[in-house]
């Protein structure tokens, strides 16, 4: 994963990439669409198209998926639960209108203009927690990559967050030049504070969603860069910040240092359909005193709609095998 892509993909719309992989009744697929009838079963064939659109689902055997269950209680992120959702959860459900059809230029650079983060708009998520991955994907002739994270995985759950603005809240004056909030992660009632401009996409600080005895706020300097515009193949960035406030109450001081790098493009698998998409590779090295900890980030992003899938991992492994939480876009 550390080694550049040494192709640049170039980004089509959804028909596209679905035309690409596209496969008969009966044919081996990974993906629900590399199929006519939009089913790849689970003994990798394509189901034949129903003539009942309404009973698709059903007549292709598809799993069916648990309602989402509330984020639970948690303290802060001093554990793999906390570390940031790296692009403050860009991630946006496929029949979400996030830009026009035409954001995108075509060309290999995503500039901010080309990827919208609306606020107030249900982001819908398909999640699953310590499952095993293939974050190296497959690796096709034109020096793109392939991964598949369609699912379904053991434990999945659907889940909507949304981004709002921090006006009025309890740290809001805190922060006088954020953007928007979001939950940071499915197991705390943490909130990342981002700030999203022309020259990028920042972490400013970690905040409970309450004041208290046990409030948590936290805060970068600098300010933690999640992207850099524009996002292109080969982009990389090292940033190293102080990350201090309370947590939980507690008067807490360390380092987080970002390494990112654009380092892959291709096609990602989702619930929600085949996106063309860049990866960003986050890693994160936290020190606490002189212990350092680190955690591993996969963002891939699709133009004019944000990040549609992400892995979360801890240690240092270029590719991990077993995410802590693996996040798609659903439908």
């Amino acid at each position: 994963m550390e080694s550049q892509s040494g192709r640049v993909v170039r980004f089509a719309v959804a028909l596209a990439a679905v035309s690409a992989f596209g496969c008969a009744a009966g044919d081996e697929c990974r993906f629900g669409a590399e199929c006519p009838s939009g089913v790849c079963l689970p003994e990798g064939v394509c189901a034949e198209a129903p003539t009942d659109a309404g009973d698709a689902m059903t007549d292709a055997g598809e799993v069916p998926m648990t309602d989402a269950g509330a984020p639970t209680d948690g303290a802060l992120p001093m554990d793999d639960a906390a570390t940031p959702d790296l692009d403050g959860g860009a991630t946006d459900a496929g029949t979400v209108d996030a830009g026009p059809p035409a954001c995108h230029d075509g060309d290999d650079r995503l500039t901010a203009d080309e990827l919208p983060l609306p606020l107030d708009v249900p982001l819908r998520q398909r999640v699953a927690t310590d499952v095993s991955v293939d974050t190296h994907g497959t690796e096709r002739a034109d020096a793109t990559r392939l991964w598949d994270f369609e699912g379904p995985y053991a434990g999945d759950v659907d889940q909507t967050a949304m981004r709002v603005s921090p006006a009025g809240a309890w740290y809001a004056d805190d922060f006088p030049t954020a953007t928007y909030v979001l939950p940071l992660s499915t197991q705390d009632e943490l909130l990342g504070v981002f700030h999203l401009d022309a020259d990028g996409l920042t972490l400013l600080g970690v905040v409970s969603t309450t004041a208290g005895i046990t409030q948590t706020e936290l805060t970068y300097d600098p300010p933690a860069p999640v992207w850099r515009f524009p996002l292109a193949p080969g982009a990389s960035w090292d940033v190293t910040s102080t990350v201090s406030g309370l947590a939980s109450g507690v008067t807490s001081v360390y380092t987080e240092r970002w390494r990112v790098d654009v380092d892959a493009s291709g096609q990602a698998g989702t619930p929600d359909g085949v996106r063309d998409v860049l990866r960003v590779n986050t890693r994160i090295t936290r020190t606490v005193g002189v212990v350092p900890t680190e955690y591993r980030r996969h963002s891939y992003v699709e133009p004019c709609v944000g990040t549609v899938a992400q892995v979360f991992a801890n240690g240092s492994a270029a590719e991990p095998t077993t995410a802590t939480e693996i996040w798609r876009v659903a439908p």
